[in-house]
């Protein structure tokens, strides 16, 4: 498309991959438009997160509730 389209961020959080991809994939002009030169995520958005440390969350919750969960 040649016509200059602001996309609201949720949609080039959606065209990005940010929610996963779609099955097939996004219409690679729309995608590109979009994302601005910005890569997509190919991957599952999730294995891009570094690991939790909940040991570590919860005795910082527990710090600030001042109690044991």
């Amino acid at each position: 498309p040649a016509k200059d389209i602001a996309f609201p961020d949720s949609v080039v959080s959606m065209l990005r991959g940010d929610l996963g991809q779609s099955p097939g994939g996004w219409p690679a002009a729309l995608q590109k438009k979009a994302l601005k030169g910005e890569k997509p995520i190919t991957v599952r958005p999730g294995s891009l997160l570094k690991p939790a440390d909940l040991k570590a969350s919860r005795k910082d919750i527990e710090t600030k509730l001042e109690r044991k969960l």
